[in-house]
């Protein structure tokens, strides 16, 4: 797993003609990272425990958007946004059009977990992931920077001492 990886992601990468309805468990471990590496058509499932960022998965969004391009097929999940105590972000697109997001009033049932679905023409899993690792980073030092310049902000300069 790429530096910064976060353990709460569950990545299922296989080909879409053999791809299970159903998600396995995500305390399994033999299913945290199940990839199989035949096929054009990718079918990437990304499943994630804590709540994503919101900075971070617009990022994200735009990143595998321009990433994959006309080869981005289908893309199409539930989000449990960081802050957001309401229901989930809705997302889904095709090729370069990955629509705003739209939000539910509650979730449809007790599962709280993100689930983002994508199917890729020759973009392996471990690229979307990385994006996604990436994408997340960058939010992250983002924000603790801006955290930075507010509290530097707020003490006083030596003219004003």
């Amino acid at each position: 797993m790429a530096d910064g990886a976060d353990a709460g992601t569950l990545l299922l990468d296989f080909p879409a003609p053999d791809a299970s309805p159903v998600l396995p468990d995500p305390s399994d471990p033999v299913f945290r990272h199940h990839r199989h590496d035949t096929g054009r058509i990718r079918h990437t499932c990304l499943v994630r425990d804590e709540p994503l960022d919101p900075h971070a998965l617009q990022l994200f969004l735009e990143a595998l958007e321009r990433a994959a391009g006309p080869n981005l097929l289908r893309v199409k999940g539930l989000v449990n946004v960081a802050g957001r105590l309401e229901g989930p972000a809705v997302l889904h697109g095709a090729q370069r059009l990955v629509h705003r997001l739209a939000w539910l009033d509650r979730w449809p049932g007790p599962d709280r977990r993100s689930r983002i679905v994508i199917i890729t023409m020759d973009m392996p899993g471990d690229d979307i992931l990385e994006l996604l690792e990436f994408t997340e980073r960058l939010a992250r030092r983002t924000r603790d920077a801006r955290q930075r310049g507010v509290a530097s902000s707020a003490e006083p300069t030596s003219a004003e001492r």
